[in-house]
């Protein structure tokens, strides 16, 4: 499936379908959490392997434990655009 022009995963696919029926606030919530949890995703895809030293950047009051700072970070790593 492509949705303005963007082909999507299985799993965004299946997040799609489970708020279908939701209304604009809750889709709106719930999208920001799956974006966020996608960068969250991706910028670990591209850290270290080091589970304590990672944790300590992606706490909630850490370098990257908020929504924006995931968002920045990607953008200046050049994994987003």
């Amino acid at each position: 499936m492509k949705v303005s022009g963007w082909a999507l995963t299985e799993d965004a696919l299946d997040f799609l379908k489970e708020f279908e029926g939701e209304s604009e606030r809750a889709a709106a919530v719930l999208g920001a959490a799956y974006l966020d949890e996608c960068l969250k995703q991706l910028i670990a895809s591209f850290l270290v392997e080091d589970s304590k030293a990672v944790k300590n950047l992606r706490g909630d009051s850490r370098l990257l434990g908020s929504f924006f700072a995931k968002i920045e970070a990607s953008y200046c790593m050049g994994l987003i655009s």
